[in-house]
Order: C-alpha cells, then structure tokens, then sequence
C-alpha cells in the first residue's frame, strides 16, 4: 500500500496559502495608499530616486511661488510708476503752456504753479507710501547703496542690478592714461575774426540747427550773443576764451558735434568747420571689458550679473583706475530650485521721490516748486522743461528694466519650472504610484489563489481521516 504523506501535503498548501494572502494584503495596501513603494523593502533602488524627485518637486513649486510673488511686487511697482508718469506728463505741460508767457496772465502762472506743487506732492506721497507686503517699494529702499566712490572720479554712479554674495562687491574701474579726459566738439574763432564775420551762416549740433546772421565789426560779446541765441536749438554754446570765441557742444563724445555752413558769400572763419568730442575709455570694470560701453563722459556696463552706469568727472586723470563698493541691497528674487547665485535675480529700485529725480547737471524735479529755482516765476522754462524730460526718461528707464525683468526672468522662469516640475511629477509617478488595473489584477489573482489554497488545504486535512476510517473498517 502507498505511503500517504499528509503531513507534507498540508505544510505545501499552508506555506502557498500564506504566500497568497502576503500577495493580497500587500495589492490591497498599494490600492489603499495609491503608492507602490510603502517602504525602503518595496523598492530600495526607486525609493531613493522618488524621493530626490520628490525633494526636486518641493524646490520646484517654492520656485515657482517665489517667481509668482516677485512678478506680483514688480507689478505693484510699476502701477505706482506709471501714475508718477503721468503726473510728470502733467507737469511738462502745464510748463509748456507757462511758456506761452505772451498770452498768459498772472494769474494762470500761479494757477499752473499750484498744479505742479500738488503734482510734486503726488510724486513725493507715492514714492513714500508704495508697498506690498509692507515692504516699501520705490523709497529707495530697495536701491543699491555704493560706498568709497571717490567724488574727484566720479561724478554719479548708479547700479541697475548686481548679484554677489556677502555683504558687499568691490568693483574697480580702469582708465588708461589720461584716457578719462573725454572731449566737447569745439570750435574757435580767433579774435582777429571777430569783426570780420558777415552773412548768414548756419550752425548745427546735436540739438537742431538755425540760421545766424552776422555784420561786419560785431565785437566778441556780440558773436557770443548771436549764437547763444539759438543754442537751445543747435545744442552749439559760445564762450569767451581770452580774446578768442570757443564754440563747443553742450556735452562730452564722439556723438558730440559742431558744424558751420556759409550762406552765399558769407565770411566766418574759425579753426574747423566741423569738429566731434571725443569718449573717455574705460579699460575695464569689475575685471572685465564685457558689456562695458562708452559715451563722452557717461559709462554703462551691461553684463550677467551686473547692470550700473556711472559718470566721470570731467577733465579727471584716471592714471591707476578707482575702485568703490556696491553694498548688498536690491530687491532680491529666489526663481530657481537651487539656492545660488545662478538662481537669483537682484535689481535695484531707486528713489523716485522728486528730490532725486532730474539730474546734478540740469537740476532735479524738486526745483520746480514753488520758491525753486526752475519754478514758474523764475522763467527758466527751458531748465524746467529739460528737468522734467530727464525725469521722464528715468522713470520710463526704471518701468522698462522692471517690465523687462517681469517678462523675460519671471515669466519665463514660471513656464521653464512649470514645464520641469511636469515632467518631474510624472516621473516620480511612474516609480512610486501604484497601477491600478495591475494591483487590481494581482490582488483578484491572490484572492483566487487563496481561496483555492484553502480548498487545498481542507482536503490535506481530511486525508488522514480517510486513513482511520478505513483502518476501523
């Protein structure tokens, strides 16, 4: 008679049972958690790659929030600006039409006057008060601030954007020899000339150009009175030079010019009928020529991580360069998943209040109140009026680097992350989230099999059962 084994059958069909229940719960754990990898057991190799993915999404989506805020404070800024743009747009016509002195009373001056002291106000209110998230915006606050900047070398200096680390960066500027010492378009008349000038001639700069008429025995002061007279439309200045008569353009360059035409028979000798400034070089800034540009005396500098401009000092020796600080300061954007300096955008806000609006050379906004300088009553309506466009600019300049940064770092940033953190996640997905339709599948697998196990397993045991019956039999 065989030999009936049972007790190996029965440990055959409790060790498959187990092994099938292990296969169920473990379908029903990932179909309950929706995660593959519950545990460093289920996957050690995927466990450590979805969980760098998972860390990469983290960074990715503070990334992204942090690009979105500063895109929100950039847009606080320049709705500020764009209100002080047209405050100022206000104030250059209420000086165009105080121009119009001829047909214009007393009492429309003071009343134009009074526009432009509440316009002035406005200004001031809104550079004070701008803020979003009580951060101030446009105080100065978040501007660069520079240091050991030698007044003999520089006459402004300005920085746009900078990213460095620590609390501050040296930036050195070198000149070559004498290089500094950038030139005005000029021009002279000898006095033995003087009286000899006659006719129409015409005079052109960078400005414009006009038509003087000369008469023969004109004495110096009268050659300067003549061409000064049209100077604000030719940009072409006359000034006594001992005897002489030097005719230059108003500014320092190459862009710079002077030129004279004779009318006819006309009689005007001077040293040169066309003359051009000459630019200050500028060997390098920071250590490099990269972005460094030229002209006359204004020197801008446009690079990756660096974006100032300042003026020299006219006439300066820069033998040996010069060197300032830029202190940390800036409004400083976090647009990447890495904390680094490749992942951070600083960018300098200055102060729009109307006390630094304008320039040192022309004067700034501020004196256009009342009791200034360029106020109404004083009739400088064309110091006021080139005040008023240099504000213009500076402002439209600072709505332009702002729009620039929001559209093209920002934005840009925003739809670059978007699009890593996508694919991120659906990589992160395919190793670490669970298939349904295949656990589903295993787990209805398992259930069979434990069910069949079962079966198995009641049969084994009823096998010896059978042997005593037959042995009572």
């Amino acid at each position: 008679m065989s030999r009936i084994n049972t007790n190996a059958t029965s440990l055959l069909a409790q060790r498959n049972l187990a092994a099938a229940n292990a296969s169920v719960n473990k379908s029903m754990e990932r179909l309950s958690t929706g995660l593959k990898i519950n545990r460093g057991a289920d996957d050690p190799a995927g466990l450590i790659a979805s969980e760098r993915m998972r860390s990469e999404k983290v960074a990715l989506n503070s990334a992204i929030t942090n690009a979105t805020r500063a895109t929100n404070l950039i847009g606080t800024a320049e709705g500020a600006l764009n209100e002080i743009n047209s405050l100022l747009l206000d104030i250059q016509s209420m000086v165009n039409t105080a121009a119009n002195s001829g047909a214009m009373t007393t009492e429309e001056v003071a009343a134009n006057q009074l526009q432009i002291d509440e316009a002035l106000s406005s200004i001031n209110r809104i550079a004070a008060t701008t803020q979003f998230n009580g951060k101030k915006l446009l105080d100065g606050s978040l501007g660069f601030n520079t240091n050991t900047v030698n007044p003999a070398h520089f006459a402004s200096v300005t920085v746009n954007q900078a990213t460095f680390t620590g609390a501050s960066k040296s930036v050195t500027v070198v000149f070559d020899s004498q290089a500094a010492v950038a030139t005005k378009a000029v021009s002279t008349m000898a006095s033995a000339e003087l009286t000899n000038a006659n006719g129409t001639v015409l005079i052109e700069g960078n400005k414009g150009s006009a038509y003087v008429t000369f008469s023969s025995g004109m004495d110096q002061a009268a050659v300067i009175a003549a061409v000064n007279g049209v100077s604000d439309l030719t940009g072409v200045d006359a000034a006594a030079n001992g005897a002489d008569v030097d005719f230059s353009s108003a500014e320092y360059g190459t862009s710079q010019f002077v030129k004279f035409s004779r009318i006819g028979s006309a009689v005007f000798t001077v040293s040169t009928d066309y003359d051009a400034g000459t630019d200050a070089t500028v060997t390098s800034v920071d250590g490099s020529a990269t972005g460094v540009s030229v002209d006359g005396l204004n020197v801008t500098v446009k690079r990756d991580g660096l974006d100032m401009s300042f003026r020299l000092i006219a006439g300066v020796d820069g033998s040996g360069g010069s060197t300032f600080n830029i202190e940390q300061g800036g409004a400083t954007f976090q647009v990447g998943p890495q904390v680094n300096t490749q992942n951070q955008v600083s960018v300098g806000i200055q102060n729009v209040n109307s006390n630094y609006l304008g320039t040192a050379t022309d004067g700034f906004l501020n004196s256009l109140g009342v009791g200034g300088t360029n106020d109404l009553d004083s009739g400088n309506f064309g110091a006021a009026a080139r005040i008023v466009a240099n504000s213009i600019d500076q402002v439209s300049s600072l709505r332009g680097r702002l729009g620039a940064v929001q559209k093209n770092t920002l934005e840009a940033s925003i739809r670059s992350l978007g699009t890593t953190l996508e694919n991120i996640t659906s990589a992160e997905s395919s190793i670490r989230d669970t298939d349904f339709a295949t656990e589903t599948a295993n787990m209805t697998r398992g259930q069979i099999l434990v069910q069949a196990g079962t079966s198995v397993l009641a049969m084994a045991n009823q096998a010896p059962q059978n042997v005593l019956s037959l042995l009572r039999g």
